[in-house]
């Protein structure tokens, strides 16, 4: 903390010129002439910029973070994290992400480890997992579902309350289980085919898209749509599969 930014960067480099080199890295992570501020004049967001500059300064081959980003509030977040893994990658280095923040995993990674129980329960790229996870407990873990009892028909389908809906699998005969489904999986009105009528129970409007909670039966549903849809709690909706589900067994 009593070095300047530009002494902070080249910490880590041998010998002494390396003017050049902290102006470019510093230009590279968006900190333009800011060598000579100490770091009690900037911000959590400017202090985070000087750390990956620092830590990019020797030309390392790779380059841990862990949660790097937790502390910073979340519009300046999102700024911060992608002027860092642009300057990452243009220096051609690997960077390993520790975080809990699944949205970000998924914005920045090229492949995203799942860590279940000590182990590694998938690895693939981001929308592979979020499309195809490998487990029920994966599916559950990077994002919402809705998870349908089911058996299976022997075929690209499975049976349910709801009548036979298709699946991205094949489902052993007989065979017992769930069959899920992302919430943008099922949309409201349309045409067919049609899973069922339910009650609107809850709406949440995040600006980009709506996750409307519904009941049908004993039947959770979560249903995400797209922009600001004039449903209330209370009102009945048709829900129809835009998307086949996974079985597991």
């Amino acid at each position: 903390p009593h070095l300047s930014v530009g002494a902070n960067v080249s910490y880590g480099l041998r010998g002494r010129d390396h003017a050049a080199r902290v102006r470019h890295l510093l230009d590279l992570v968006g900190l333009p002439g800011t060598a000579n501020m100490r770091p009690h004049e900037l911000s959590g967001g400017m202090q985070q910029r000087v750390a990956v500059a620092r830590a990019l300064a020797p030309s390392p081959n790779v380059v841990l973070l862990d949660e790097p980003f937790s502390a910073l509030d979340a519009g300046l977040r999102d700024d911060v994290r992608q002027d860092v893994f642009a300057a990452i990658r243009a220096t051609g280095a690997t960077a390993i992400l520790v975080t809990h923040d699944q949205e970000e995993a998924f914005a920045v990674a090229d492949q995203v480890a799942v860590m279940m129980d000590t182990t590694i329960a998938q690895q693939a790229p981001p929308a592979e997992v979020y499309l195809t996870p490998a487990t029920l407990d994966v599916a559950r873990f990077v994002g919402d579902t809705v998870v349908v009892q089911a058996s299976g028909t022997g075929a690209a389908s499975a049976t349910t309350t709801f009548g036979d809906l298709p699946s991205q699998n094949t489902t052993p005969a007989d065979a017992t289980g769930v069959l899920v489904f992302r919430p943008e999986d099922l949309q409201i009105g349309g045409e067919s085919p049609v899973l069922t009528q339910a009650g609107v129970t809850a709406v949440s409007y995040h600006g980009h898209d709506t996750l409307l909670a519904a009941r049908a039966g004993e039947q959770d549903l979560l249903i995400r749509v797209l922009g600001r849809q004039s449903v209330t709690v209370g009102d009945d909706v048709t829900v129809r599969v835009t998307r086949p589900g996974i079985f597991f067994s």
